[in-house]
Protein backbone atom coordinates (compact mmCIF):
# COMPACT_ATOMS: atom_id res chain seq x y z
CA UNK A 1 0.00 0.00 0.00
CA UNK A 2 2.66 2.23 1.09
CA UNK A 3 4.50 2.36 -2.87
CA UNK A 4 0.95 2.99 -4.20
CA UNK A 5 0.29 5.77 -2.01
CA UNK A 6 3.56 6.99 -2.28
CA UNK A 7 3.00 6.69 -6.92
CA UNK A 8 -0.07 9.10 -5.93
CA UNK A 9 1.64 11.33 -3.69
CA UNK A 10 4.19 11.64 -6.60
CA UNK A 11 1.65 12.01 -9.41
CA UNK A 12 -0.24 15.09 -6.87
CA UNK A 13 2.82 16.94 -6.85
CA UNK A 14 3.52 16.46 -10.69
CA UNK A 15 0.14 17.09 -11.21
CA UNK A 16 -0.10 20.13 -8.89
CA UNK A 17 3.17 21.33 -8.89
CA UNK A 18 4.50 20.47 -12.15
CA UNK A 19 7.58 19.02 -10.66
CA UNK A 20 8.98 17.23 -12.95
CA UNK A 21 11.59 15.58 -10.38
CA UNK A 22 11.52 14.80 -6.99
CA UNK A 23 14.87 14.89 -5.74
CA UNK A 24 16.31 12.10 -2.71
CA UNK A 25 16.27 14.38 -0.09
CA UNK A 26 12.45 15.31 -0.10
CA UNK A 27 11.66 11.68 -0.45
CA UNK A 28 13.54 10.87 2.54
CA UNK A 29 11.66 13.59 4.44
CA UNK A 30 8.95 11.72 3.34
CA UNK A 31 9.78 8.67 4.45
CA UNK A 32 10.43 10.30 7.78
CA UNK A 33 7.25 11.45 7.68
CA UNK A 34 5.58 8.04 7.26
CA UNK A 35 7.88 6.57 9.51
CA UNK A 36 7.59 9.22 12.40
CA UNK A 37 11.57 10.04 12.41
CA UNK A 38 10.84 13.65 11.23
CA UNK A 39 12.22 16.07 13.21
CA UNK A 40 9.20 17.85 15.65
CA UNK A 41 6.54 15.16 14.54
CA UNK A 42 4.97 13.19 17.30
CA UNK A 43 3.76 10.40 15.64
CA UNK A 44 3.89 9.03 11.60
CA UNK A 45 1.55 10.01 9.07
CA UNK A 46 0.61 7.23 6.99
CA UNK A 47 0.79 7.54 3.06
CA UNK A 48 -2.80 8.23 2.74
CA UNK A 49 -3.66 10.16 5.52
CA UNK A 50 -0.65 12.76 4.18
CA UNK A 51 -2.14 13.45 0.56
CA UNK A 52 -5.58 13.27 2.11
CA UNK A 53 -4.15 16.41 4.12
CA UNK A 54 -2.30 17.73 1.34
CA UNK A 55 -5.30 17.72 -1.00
CA UNK A 56 -7.62 19.45 1.36
CA UNK A 57 -5.31 22.06 2.42
CA UNK A 58 -4.58 22.76 -1.76
CA UNK A 59 -6.59 26.50 -1.91
CA UNK A 60 -5.34 26.98 0.96
CA UNK A 61 -1.45 26.16 -0.22
CA UNK A 62 -2.12 28.01 -3.72
CA UNK A 63 -2.97 31.58 -1.92
CA UNK A 64 0.57 30.86 0.51
CA UNK A 65 2.81 29.86 -2.31
CA UNK A 66 1.57 33.50 -4.57
CA UNK A 67 1.44 35.07 -1.10
CA UNK A 68 4.67 34.36 0.01
CA UNK A 69 6.51 34.15 -3.77
CA UNK A 70 7.17 30.35 -3.98
CA UNK A 71 7.29 29.05 -7.52
CA UNK A 72 10.17 26.24 -7.85
CA UNK A 73 8.15 22.83 -7.79
CA UNK A 74 10.74 21.40 -4.77
CA UNK A 75 10.07 24.39 -2.33
CA UNK A 76 6.15 23.72 -3.10
CA UNK A 77 6.71 20.08 -1.88
CA UNK A 78 8.96 20.92 1.50
CA UNK A 79 6.04 23.92 2.57
CA UNK A 80 3.43 21.41 1.16
CA UNK A 81 5.10 18.49 3.64
CA UNK A 82 5.35 21.15 6.27
CA UNK A 83 1.66 22.36 6.44
CA UNK A 84 0.57 18.87 6.31
CA UNK A 85 2.93 18.08 9.67
CA UNK A 86 1.83 21.06 11.26
CA UNK A 87 -1.87 20.11 10.52
CA UNK A 88 -2.15 16.58 11.29
CA UNK A 89 -3.32 16.56 14.77
CA UNK A 90 -5.92 18.73 14.02
CA UNK A 91 -6.76 16.73 10.89
CA UNK A 92 -6.99 13.57 13.46
CA UNK A 93 -9.68 15.60 15.26
CA UNK A 94 -12.14 16.02 12.75
CA UNK A 95 -11.41 12.57 12.07
CA UNK A 96 -12.71 11.19 14.42
CA UNK A 97 -15.46 13.92 14.84
CA UNK A 98 -16.57 13.10 11.59
CA UNK A 99 -16.81 8.84 12.37
CA UNK A 100 -18.33 9.58 15.38
CA UNK A 101 -21.08 11.91 12.79
CA UNK A 102 -21.07 9.27 10.75
CA UNK A 103 -21.62 6.24 13.56
CA UNK A 104 -24.86 8.68 15.33
CA UNK A 105 -26.37 9.19 11.45
CA UNK A 106 -25.51 5.08 11.09
CA UNK A 107 -27.68 4.56 14.85
CA UNK A 108 -30.39 7.05 13.90
CA UNK A 109 -30.86 5.38 10.45
CA UNK A 110 -31.07 1.75 11.95
CA UNK A 111 -33.51 3.25 14.90
CA UNK A 112 -35.65 4.88 12.27
CA UNK A 113 -35.96 1.36 10.24
CA UNK A 114 -36.60 -0.39 13.37
CA UNK A 115 -39.31 1.73 14.49
CA UNK A 116 -40.95 1.66 11.45
CA UNK A 117 -40.43 -2.42 11.06
CA UNK A 118 -42.09 -2.50 14.53
CA UNK A 119 -44.77 -0.32 13.56
CA UNK A 120 -45.51 -2.42 10.58
CA UNK A 121 -45.74 -5.79 12.95
CA UNK A 122 -47.67 -4.19 15.03
CA UNK A 123 -50.55 -3.66 12.62
CA UNK A 124 -50.55 -6.80 11.58
CA UNK A 125 -50.50 -8.70 15.08
CA UNK A 126 -52.59 -6.98 17.61
CA UNK A 127 -50.47 -6.71 21.22
CA UNK A 128 -52.04 -8.74 24.01
CA UNK A 129 -53.70 -5.97 25.36
CA UNK A 130 -55.45 -5.59 22.53
CA UNK A 131 -56.32 -9.17 22.19
CA UNK A 132 -57.72 -9.23 25.62
CA UNK A 133 -59.87 -5.77 25.27
CA UNK A 134 -61.22 -7.94 21.91
CA UNK A 135 -62.13 -11.00 23.98
CA UNK A 136 -63.84 -8.33 26.41
CA UNK A 137 -65.89 -6.92 23.55
CA UNK A 138 -67.16 -10.58 23.51
CA UNK A 139 -67.88 -11.45 26.86
CA UNK A 140 -69.76 -7.99 26.63
CA UNK A 141 -72.11 -9.34 24.05
CA UNK A 142 -73.75 -11.17 26.77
Amino acid sequence: MQEVSKDNLYRFFVKHYQANYIPPNVWKRIDGIYTGKEKGLAQPIPPHELLDIIERKESYLDRQFIRKGIADSTQKINYALTTACGSYKSYKEWKAGLEVEQAAAAQAEADRQYSAAFSRMTKHHPTESAKEDMFIDLEDDD
